[in-house]
């Protein structure tokens, strides 16, 4: 169980990397996102966390003021009585955490002797219930950048009498003249006191609590994102599968015009046609020639017609005398068909490729 939880959005990360071994230092364990084993699952693992710490510091700027994750765990870390809301950047805490002071390290660039940073330590000292384990450097000294955790303190026992209340006494007021206000499930009420002031011993708090007990409008709101959440996954898969949908039916397209001009372009070209009309004795025979601007020739010289195409299947109209209708199909270097005047006579035709 780590004594501090670290709740911040990805754009902060290098203002973490700071504060987390200057924690360390003052022998705190600290958890944050980076300590996620491979093969766990994000949200069970980070309620885990913010259940078992001690404290929870949400770091607010502009990125996480707007950020949904970061708003359900200040709300978990407020609800177990254990919130720490820290300030960069100049973006005020989102409505519903603006009541509890948060300390102003926008500054901060990791001295130890910074009026606010010291204020959050004391009230991170104050919820993790123990003694600092290193002196505080004077101004100019050296301090190294990371110190092992140390063991974790043994469990707090249960009071033999009534539950004991969570309420945490989180006081000081900063040089800046910026003061903390008590966090806990009583009514809030601000502490003037001096940094000179001892600060008093919070009652123990039961850690074994499987998970904090949430108002109902706590819980409303923490459905009301996990819900937003859900709808925008499903919206997004949604409208991955319309634009696959519509690159199949693109593909699809494509190939039935790259074949038909595959097909147009067999056509092309010199061929030896034999027909026999039903009501005739012999064949008949001709040299027909489809160009590729859709007309056909016949003997080479006189025009015979149009012709069209879908797929293999090949329409000549002739316009001449007798207007007559060739449906043919096409196979290879073949194609056979029927033939039908507008008289009513009907023939078969066959070709092969001259």
């Amino acid at each position: 169980m780590a004594d501090i939880f670290i709740s911040y959005a990805h754009e902060d990360q290098s203002f973490v990397r700071l504060m987390v071994p200057a924690l360390e230092a003052e022998g705190f364990s600290v958890w944050w996102d980076h300590s996620i084993p491979p093969g766990q699952s994000w949200d069970t693992f980070i309620a885990a966390g913010i259940r078992d710490a001690k404290a929870a510091i949400v770091v607010w700027s502009p990125h996480s003021a707007s950020s949904d994750w970061v708003k359900e765990e200040a709300t978990l870390a407020r609800s177990g009585a254990k919130y720490l809301p820290v300030q960069i950047g100049g973006a005020a805490p989102p409505i519903g955490f603006q009541r509890i002071q948060a300390a102003q390290l926008s500054a901060w660039q990791g001295e130890p002797n910074n009026a606010q940073w010291q204020m959050l330590l004391r009230a991170a000292h104050e919820l993790v219930g123990g003694e600092r384990s290193e002196v505080i450097p004077a101004p100019g000294a050296a301090r190294p950048s990371y110190y092992p955790s140390p063991a974790s303190p043994p469990p707090a026992k249960k009071s033999s009498g009534a539950p004991v209340a969570l309420i945490v006494v989180v006081a000081l007021i900063a040089l800046s003249g910026l003061g903390w206000w008590v966090v806990g499930r009583g009514p809030q009420v601000p502490i003037e006191t001096t940094a000179a002031t001892p600060l008093q011993t919070p009652a123990p708090v039961d850690t074994t609590a499987e998970a904090p007990i949430l108002d109902p409008s706590q819980q409303q709101e923490i459905q009301q994102l996990r819900r937003e959440r859900e709808a925008a996954i499903s919206a997004q898969r949604a409208a991955d599968q319309r634009a696959e949908n519509e690159r199949q039916a693109r593909l699809a397209l494509e190939a039935r015009q790259a074949a038909d001009l595959q097909a147009r372009q067999s056509v092309v070209g010199s061929w030896r046609v034999t027909g026999r009309w039903a009501t005739a004795t012999a064949d008949w025979s001709d040299r027909w020639s489809f160009r590729s601007d859709t007309t056909v020739t016949l003997n080479s010289d006189a025009d015979l017609g149009a012709w069209t195409q879908n797929g293999n299947r090949i329409s000549v109209i002739y316009s001449g005398e007798h207007r007559i209708e060739y449906a043919i199909t096409m196979t290879d270097d073949r194609f056979t068909g029927t033939m039908t005047a507008n008289n009513g006579q009907t023939g078969t035709v066959h070709a092969t490729r001259d």
